[in-house]
């Protein structure tokens, strides 16, 4: 609770601060058109903005003959075709310097006076570099976030919410690049300003329609009503926006409206609900309304001020990305979890429950992959068989629980001996089969041995006297059942001569 209200002062700070900037004081006045600087110290002060009185000129149009002579690379569309300059150094004469501003309409049914910046240039470059700092900032930040974002669908190509908020964030990158017009200017000089609003305009509207498919996959009963009006009011806006050169104004900005606050209803919802990052999605969304109006606003002229909605979508973007990347660690922990359980089961089910050795059917299933192994790439392997001497007359005599006893003891011996690339299961009640792979016989022995010998030193509560027989075969057959035959035949060969021994030779 303590973070969705600092997370919320926040937003209502940042909301302040866009409409408190549109409204900063100027002190350079224009009086009857004429402005005095000799009091102004633009070296403590800074810039400031000239306002105030204007001269304007109304109705008045360049004409083709002021043209013939510019010679300059900054142009402004005027009359389709004809280009004048977009601006001009002069020298003042008597310290007055007249401003005339001429207006065209270009099918633009709202003109907007701002008033202009003035100052010492190496200023008015810093602003313009800390600006378009912010700018390349945003670019590169959602540059990184695009890069992910195309991984993670790639990685998972079932969520196209990857897919989307990628998308968004590309959209933002395009804003960006065409709201700095002097850089459109230096790749494309000959493209017409109507051009670039038609472009900062197209990726203006169609974001709304992809942050609802977005949402669609994050959240479940997202209105189809929303979905659908999002995405014919984006198609329509685009539409227009290629069939006319007339802002898309109150019609358009009014349906957004409704689409946001239907989507805003939407996310409290499901805060109250508790679903899970629904607080942050709700804040990430705040975020995007409060730029987005303050862009209306802009737009329609009732406020000063920049365009915001690039940074609205910054600060989205980072909080999603937190609620995307945090769903997908935890996706990432039920897999990892999941195949643990999936582990556990399954070492369960080919270990044997007493011995914990791995069971019948595991151990054969080694020996045939060795089989295989050993046809293929001709690799030696060789198999011990061991029995408990006497069991049948341990479980007699001291009782099934005492014969548990012995079968665990002798199960660790048999493991303390082995390495960590050999392989041993419980073959029968009181049958073990070792596979010990690239080992030659007398190596065997040699651990089966090892084994014989450990069995036969341990020490019983009871005073019994527990030892094992065994046998040893190196392969040379291209069958299980052979192999199994013929170490079967040694072990029961070590059993005839005495028992507690090894056998190697048939």
């Amino acid at each position: 609770m303590r973070k969705i209200i600092s997370i919320t002062i926040l937003v209502l700070f940042v909301s302040i601060c866009l409409f408190l900037n549109a409204y900063k004081a100027s002190n350079v006045k224009a009086s009857e058109s004429i402005c005095n600087l000799n009091n102004y110290n633009f070296t403590k002060i800074g810039t400031d903005k000239l306002t105030d009185q204007w001269k304007l000129s109304n109705n008045t149009m360049l004409e083709p003959l002021d043209l013939k002579y510019k010679n300059t690379d900054k142009f402004k569309v005027v009359q389709d075709n004809l280009k004048a300059q977009a601006y001009t150094y002069f020298i003042l004469k008597d310290e007055i310097a007249d401003k005339v501003i001429q207006i065209s309409n270009d099918k633009d049914p709202f003109i907007e006076i701002k008033p202009m910046e003035f100052g010492f240039k190496d200023q008015i470059m810093n602003e313009f570099i800390f600006h378009s700092g912010i700018d390349f900032i945003i670019i590169g930040g959602l540059f990184i976030l695009e890069l992910l974002f195309i991984f993670l669908y790639k990685r998972l190509k079932k969520d196209n919410a990857f897919l989307y908020f990628f998308m968004l964030c590309l959209l933002v990158q395009m804003r960006c690049l065409f709201l700095n017009e002097w850089l459109i200017k230096i790749v494309f000089p000959n493209m017409p300003n109507v051009e670039i609003i038609k472009i900062q305009a197209f990726t203006y509207y169609p974001w709304i329609s992809i942050y609802i498919l977005f949402l669609n996959e994050w959240f479940t009963n997202l209105s189809k009503k929303i979905i659908a009006s999002s995405l014919i009011f984006s198609s329509i806006s685009i539409i227009m926006l290629f069939i006319t050169n007339d802002k898309l104004l109150f019609f358009n900005e009014a349906i957004l409206l409704i689409i946001m606050i239907s989507v805003l209803i939407f996310l409290i919802n499901k805060v109250r609900k508790k679903e899970k990052n629904s607080e942050i999605s709700l804040i990430a969304f705040l975020f995007l309304l409060i730029t987005t109006i303050n862009d209306m606003l802009v737009d329609n002229c009732i406020k000063g001020g920049g365009y915001s909605f690039q940074i609205g979508i910054f600060i989205f973007a980072f909080l999603e990305t937190y609620v995307v990347i945090t769903n997908y660690s935890n996706e990432i922990i039920k897999l990892e979890n999941l195949r643990m359980q999936n582990k556990i089961i399954y070492e369960k089910s080919i270990r044997d429950d007493l011995t914990n050795l791995y069971s019948r059917n595991y151990i054969v299933s080694i020996l045939d992959t060795m089989i295989e192994i050993y046809i293929k790439q001709g690799k030696k392997f060789t198999t011990l068989m061991f029995d408990i001497d006497y069991f049948k007359s341990i479980n007699d005599t001291y009782g099934h629980l005492c014969g548990d006893e012995v079968l665990v003891a002798v199960s660790s011996v048999l493991k303390k001996n082995l390495r960590s690339t050999d392989y041993i299961g419980r073959y029968g009640g009181e049958e073990f089969i070792v596979v010990l792979p690239d080992t030659q016989k007398e190596k065997a022995k040699e651990i089966a041995e090892r084994i014989r010998k450990g069995v036969a030193n341990l020490s019983w509560k009871q005073k019994i006297n527990v030892t094992i027989s065994g046998g040893v075969y190196e392969n040379e057959v291209y069958t299980k059942y052979e192999c199994i035959k013929i170490v079967d035949k040694l072990l029961y060969m070590a059993k005839a001569n005495g028992r507690n021994r090894i056998e190697t030779k048939i």
